[in-house]
């Protein structure tokens, strides 16, 4: 008789792998999560009502310009709004990194992103290295630090 194989627990915290997921981008392209395994990405969970996530943009901007050549990577998942709302929102402020649309929240929830903003710092293997509930400044040098020690030298 075979033994049943046990459901898989999804463990958001430091250590475990980041769970993969496919999302459109504003282009309609397909993005994996696991296609950037030899990327740092900041998978950042956010909506365009949100005041405190519409805050930190400008500094994800900045950080994104200062490493997108050092195997960095932006996934800003945009939470449950229409692709016209989002759209606008990225062009008034210029934003450059990938956008993407989670117009049912599937993949929120499976992170666990109940608040926003929530930001996951996954490594080149695809492992979470950091949960940051509420908005930052990425530009500091606390996170720039720590981000330089998550890049390849």
């Amino acid at each position: 008789q075979p033994t049943p194989t046990p459901s898989l627990k999804i463990c958001l915290s430091k250590g475990n792998l980041a769970p993969d997921f496919q999302l459109r981008d504003l282009n309609g392209n397909l993005v994996n999560l696991w296609d950037l395994r030899v990327k740092v990405v900041l998978l950042n969970f956010w909506a365009t009502w949100c005041s405190h996530c519409r805050g930190e943009m400008t500094s994800m901007e900045t950080i994104y310009q200062d490493y997108k050549n050092r195997e960095f990577e932006i996934l800003a998942v945009d939470v449950a709004e229409g692709r016209g709302t989002v759209e606008e929102f990225v062009n008034q402020r210029g934003l450059s990194f990938l956008v993407l649309l989670d117009s049912d929240s599937a993949i929120a929830k499976r992170y666990r992103a109940y608040a926003l903003p929530t930001t996951y710092v996954i490594d080149s293997q695809g492992v979470i290295q950091g949960v940051i509930i509420g908005a930052r400044d990425w530009t500091d040098p606390v996170f720039r630090q720590a981000l330089e020690s998550l890049l390849p030298k």
